[in-house]
């Protein structure tokens, strides 16, 4: 089957659909953010970039994957996913507000850089509810074209809100100001999101009880048991440093 084809039959599920919104909704939103960031880093003629500003935008874009992500799982197995796909977009449009307009204010770029790391870490956790609550709205046995699909798809449409982000950046400027617009309209539309979780059923996502998960505590604590053992083998083994 085609790509259109699996969506089309995926898309029949109603309980699907509004978590397929969802996720286009907030997506498209990160694809606007994305490029905000992105701009002010490497093309607000305000300021000259440095090899420094450039690797401090790219690390705001990528390290609350890395650092949250290996978290994040302890946290969406024990609260109400659907409650996270509501109140994490008002927690991130807020943020962008409140990046937007200590943009404008002229703070420092490291407060700037702070907020939208901030922004980025709620967003780690709304990606990850989001995935982790597929089972819950597809049979089994399209769960893994549903797998597929649905990245896929938000991929595309984090590129078109990209595109927008682009767009707006040629129309309005790349100076501050250009950049609180962007901000804003991400924050908007990604509050969006949040209408759309809202319409389905506060149980419907999971996650389901088990009796045998460790306290919350202990499981934090495995995970930095983790992360360290892994760091420890990385320093033992120079191919996996480099």
């Amino acid at each position: 089957m085609s790509f259109v084809s699996d969506l089309r039959v995926l898309l029949r599920g109603r309980d699907f659909r509004r978590l397929f919104a969802t996720r286009l909704a907030s997506q498209f939103s990160d694809g606007v953010f994305q490029f905000a960031v992105t701009g002010f880093a490497f093309f607000n003629p305000e300021k000259s970039t440095s090899a420094a500003e450039v690797a401090v935008g790219l690390a705001v874009l990528f390290l609350p994957y890395s650092i949250l992500g290996p978290f994040v799982g302890v946290f969406i197995d024990r609260w109400s996913r659907r409650q996270i796909l509501v109140i994490a977009p008002m927690v991130r449009g807020s943020l962008l507000l409140l990046a937007a307009v200590l943009l404008l204010a002229g703070v420092p770029d490291g407060v700037f850089y702070a907020a939208a790391l901030a922004v980025l870490g709620v967003n780690r956790f709304f990606l990850a509810a989001l995935g982790a609550s597929l089972p819950h709205v597809v049979p089994g046995d399209r769960l893994l074209t549903a797998n597929a699909v649905t990245p896929t798809s938000g991929t595309v449409v984090t590129f078109v809100g990209a595109g927008l982000g682009y767009l707006l950046n040629r129309l309005l400027g790349g100076d501050h100001s250009g950049t609180a617009v962007l901000l804003i309209v991400s924050g908007v539309t990604f509050g969006s999101s949040a209408l759309i979780a809202r319409t389905m059923d506060r149980r419907l996502l999971g996650p389901s009880r088990d009796t045998d998960m460790p306290q919350t505590g202990q499981a934090l604590r495995n995970v930095v048991s983790g992360l360290i053992d892994g760091a420890r083998h990385i320093v033992g083994h120079r191919a996996a440093t480099a």
